[in-house]
């Protein structure tokens, strides 16, 4: 079932961004979270370990760092039409192909996920590098609602993205 609604009221933002277009994954219509479909875990920490010789047992911790963080959303992709369905999967390529792009080559406008809670003042966003697509396996005839809607189900989007937020959109470059 569809989130980001409740009783005609907003409750959460969750999307896509370059600051001129927007790819709304909750509310827009033509795509939609689906229930239990956002994973945001924290970012993997690689420690680095030294100082073990012959004459004692174990390491010592000398440095660590985070690895990027990976964002998983399970997400519905509907369409009026399966022109509008294709219109929609490729309005989401577009923003995750500028943001592989601008990570690849330097220039370019950065992506970001914007990530707001349900009644929350303070939008997060995470700094999208790159990301991907997965549409179910047996598309035509298994996951592929042919009813008034056109609607792609269980399809997986996989973000990559550094490893911490940050809240104000104009701290990313301080």
């Amino acid at each position: 079932d569809r989130r980001g609604r409740d009783g005609g009221r907003m409750t959460a933002t969750l999307r896509l961004t370059d600051g001129t277009t927007t790819v709304d994954l909750l509310t827009s219509g033509a795509l939609a979270l689906a229930k239990g479909g956002l994973s945001l875990p924290p970012p993997p920490l690689q420690p680095t370990w030294g100082g073990a010789n012959a004459m004692r047992d174990g390491a010592d911790l000398v440095d660590r760092r985070y690895d990027n963080r990976t964002v998983l959303m399970r997400l519905e992709i509907q369409g009026a039409s399966h022109d509008a369905l294709i219109a929609n999967i490729q309005a989401l390529n577009s923003i995750l192909r500028t943001a592989m792009d601008t990570q690849r080559y330097g220039w370019g406008t950065e992506v970001h996920l914007e990530y707001k809670w349900t009644d929350a003042t303070k939008t997060t966003y995470f700094d999208v590098l790159s990301g991907s697509l997965q549409m179910p396996e047996d598309l035509m005839s298994k996951w592929l609602d042919q009813g008034t809607l056109k609607t792609v189900r269980e399809a997986v989007l996989t973000l990559t993205c550094r490893p911490f937020a940050h809240g104000l959109l104009s701290d990313s470059h301080e």
